[in-house]
Formats: structure tokens, C-alpha cells, sequence
């Protein structure tokens, strides 16, 4: 899954893991108006390293994680219309994080049970040859990555990955 997709997972048929709970609202108006959306992205990132699911994610999967930004769905266009129930859920590559936007809810997370499992081994996409220099271009003083290189440095992250789940053999390795 790359950054910025949707899991396509059935929640309901997950039963969530309890990762924390938020605090206490402040006072009387932060009660009425719940959290901001910023506020829980960074309870999220927060939730996401105490409980272990980011170590638990593949290499290639942490890198994305880190640097680019995750898909996010909120269940009401204004949260403000019912507080209870109003929640944002962002997608990870091993599960959705759910958080409320009222103040001391529990953080839930639904786990993919199908994360992991039949990973392919992953295609070289060959040398670079475009003509950067360290994997990045110089244009009128700004810098500018390198997409080969960054396929490059993701495949190496995803080999490692790869190697580490199959302990790198290959199906015919196995049949022998």
C-alpha cells in the first residue's frame, strides 16, 4: 500500500485493539467543541509508537509512514454536528487508527490480518541513468529528488523486507 491509498479492509469485521485514550478536556469549551484535526494526527503519531504497531511494520512500510502523509476519512463532514459519534479514521499500512474527536476516548486500531502475508518478491528497477547527481537535481537553485533513485531505495527497502519474511528463499528453494 502506498501513502495517501485507502486499506481496503472490512472494520466491522475486526475487532479493534485499544492502543490509548486521549486526555480529559481543559474545560467546558473544550468539552463542547472536541478536538482539531491536527491535534489528533499528532495523538495518532503518538499512539502509533507507544503501542509497537510502527515497529511492526515492514521497512519499506516505516519509510511512508514517516515521510509521506496517510489516507484520512472522517465520519461527518462537520464534526461539530455530533460529537459523540464523530471520529477520523487514518489508514496505515497494517490497519485504520480510530480516533474520536471528544475528548477521553479510547484509540482504537483495527489490525489487517492479511498484512504480510504472500509478499512478492520485489522487481529491481535497475541502475540510474538520468544524470542526477546523489540522487537529486539542481534546477535554478532548488532541489529536486531523483524518482529512480527513490524506486531504487525502495526496492532495497522492500528486498529487505521480502528476505526478512521468507528468510530469503525463493518457492523452488522451498520445494527442494
Amino acid at each position: 500500500m502506498k501513502a495517501c491509498e485507502k486499506l481496503n479492509i472490512d472494520i466491522s469485521n475486526i475487532y479493534p485493539v485499544i492502543i490509548g485514550k486521549t486526555e480529559s478536556a481543559k474545560t467546558e469549551w473544550n468539552a463542547s467543541v472536541g478536538y482539531h484535526i491536527s491535534t489528533l494526527r499528532n495523538y495518532a503519531w503518538k499512539f502509533l509508537i507507544s503501542s509497537g504497531i510502527y515497529e511492526e511494520m515492514f521497512e519499506d512500510d516505516k519509510y511512508f509512514t514517516r515521510s509521506i502523509g496517510k489516507y484520512e476519512k472522517n465520519s461527518h463532514e462537520s464534526p461539530m454536528r455530533n460529537l459523540d459519534e464523530a471520529y477520523v479514521d487514518i489508514h496505515y499500512p497494517n490497519g485504520i487508527m480510530r480516533l474520536y474527536y471528544q475528548h477521553n476516548r479510547h484509540v482504537l486500531f483495527f489490525r489487517d490480518p492479511n498484512y504480510g502475508k504472500n509478499m512478492e518478491k520485489p522487481q529491481d528497477p535497475g541502475p540510474c541513468n538520468s544524470g542526477c547527481e546523489n540522487g537529486s537535481f539542481y534546477n535554478l537553485g532548488t532541489l529536486y529528488p531523483c524518482s529512480h533513485c527513490m524506486e531504487i531505495q525502495r526496492y532495497k527497502l522492500k528486498l529487505k523486507d521480502w528476505e526478512q519474511s521468507t528468510g530469503g528463499e525463493t518457492c523452488w528453494q522451498l520445494l527442494l
